[in-house]
């Protein structure tokens, strides 16, 4: 009889790994049951089976891979890169607190390793935790200087605050490193867009599908670029392929309700936004677009509903309004205006409230319920100091309640700011509607309907 040593377990392992790369996952999981079949020391066997939580972890089985490594960490409590790969599988699994635990012991066990505090300062930043996020990315950049991902990371973080000019730096460092990173290359035509730069989003976008043709994400910032030069035709024809590519995907179903929307074609908006609800019934992106459409046709008491029940469904808490005022590097920019689908800005992580709350606040102004629709366009823009619509509405609002002088400041300030966002750059639009209600208010009239 020939005997077995560990040394033939290896060669099972060997082979389970080629088997791992070349994704024939079970027969590599055969291969791991093999391995097992030995007489193994505890960090032999450990490592085998931090292997097929590894295999678990490739199959997207996270719920095994966090038993097998859990398994492994009874064997071996001290091994950094376990804990590293279970932290990877609670984040896979959205347990962002276990994920940060693992990965907290990683570091302390082994803290020359570089790499996980970039691991690290993404997972703080899913978490909203903006001063640990700061701290532990630029650690990563200082010592990955020649890497496009901990830059990329950087700029996420910086996007997610609104500080579009440090993160437009950090994003194009990543380009310079890797100009074929793929979600550097999404993350520079959106933040070209955010800043009114529509020609060289548009170029980034062009050229990222040129190299990914059939990448969903890109073609919906390309559509949303289109839709802000008015060239609704194109927006239309990149969602169509979206949705071609995805069609039980959300996203592109959203955003071509917005076109639709745009182009008054109320009927063909609401399939969309219903169809994707019908998708996933608890998407609050899709109750705030179908709200706006029945805003848009009149719909009040329907859009209150579907505005309401987006903020339920995601409502507004502390990490947007500030952020860490104690660390200058973590804290939020309430200055400017973002426009754009309401999709778009969940790409990032993050949602614009400032539209929800400015839309709200139109619709409870339109029902004549002025002091929440007052409260409502506050909050747009103690998140968004320049949003365009949000002191329109609230000129509106003023002038109901009789300030006038409050009335005319709003309505003044938004004709300057959008003579400066047609200069700049961003979607053209005429002055008529600010104008004609500026002359109404110096003049004292108020209008009946309140409508814009």
């Amino acid at each position: 009889m020939v005997m077995l040593t560990n040394g033939d377990a290896s060669v099972y392992i060997n082979r389970a790994d080629i088997y791992r790369e070349l994704k024939k996952f079970n027969r590599g999981m055969a291969d791991i049951k093999k391995a097992l079949k030995f007489d193994l020391t505890k960090a032999e066997k450990a490592n085998v089976i931090g292997n097929r939580g590894i295999f678990n972890m490739n199959a997207r089985r996270y719920e095994e891979a966090v038993e097998d490594f859990t398994k492994a960490l009874k064997l071996q409590p001290d091994n950094a890169t376990v804990h590293r790969n279970r932290s990877s599988a609670y984040r896979m699994l959205r347990k962002l607190d276990n994920s940060i635990e693992d990965l907290e012991r990683a570091c302390l066990i082994d803290p020359g390793n570089v790499y996980q505090y970039g691991m690290r300062g993404a997972l703080y930043m899913e978490l909203r935790r903006w001063s640990d996020a700061i701290t532990n990315l630029d650690f990563a950049v200082r010592h990955h200087p020649q890497s496009a991902t901990p830059y990329s990371n950087r700029g996420e973080l910086l996007f997610k605050l609104r500080r579009y000019n440090e993160a437009y730096i950090d994003i194009k460092k990543a380009l310079e490193i890797d100009p074929q990173h793929m979600i550097s290359l999404q993350q520079m035509i959106d933040i070209c867009r955010r800043m009114g730069d529509y020609p060289k989003a548009l170029s980034t976008a062009n050229k990222a599908l040129i190299l990914h043709p059939k990448n969903k994400n890109t073609l919906i910032l390309r559509s949303e670029i289109y839709y802000h030069q008015n060239s609704f035709k194109e927006a239309l024809k990149d969602l169509d392929s979206a949705i071609k590519l995805s069609p039980k995907a959300c996203s592109p179903l959203c955003c071509r309700s917005e076109v639709h929307s745009k182009l008054k074609n109320y009927d063909l908006a609401l399939d969309d936004i219903n169809q994707a609800l019908t998708i996933r019934a608890s998407n609050p992106y899709a109750y705030e677009i179908r709200g706006n459409i029945y805003r848009k046709l009149g719909k009040h008491n329907e859009a209150l509903n579907d505005f309401n029940k987006s903020l339920e469904l995601l409502p507004l808490n502390a990490t947007y309004l500030d952020s860490d005022d104690h660390n200058k590097r973590a804290k939020r920019n309430h200055s400017g205006c973002d426009e754009g689908f309401t999709l778009i800005f969940k790409m990032q992580g993050e949602r614009n409230f400032a539209s929800i709350y400015t839309r709200r606040g139109a619709t409870l102004l339109a029902l004549e319920r002025y002091d929440e629709a007052l409260s409502d366009l506050n909050q747009a823009l103690a998140l968004q100091s320049e949003h365009l619509l949000a002191l329109k509405k609230r000129a509106c609002v003023y002038q109901k309640l009789g300030k006038l002088d409050l009335a005319l400041n709003d309505i003044n300030r938004f004709l300057e700011l959008r003579k400066k966002y047609n200069i700049t750059g961003f979607r053209k639009s005429d002055s008529t509607a600010g104008i004609r209600i500026r002359d109404s208010i110096e003049s004292g009239v108020i209008s009946e309907s309140g409508s814009i």
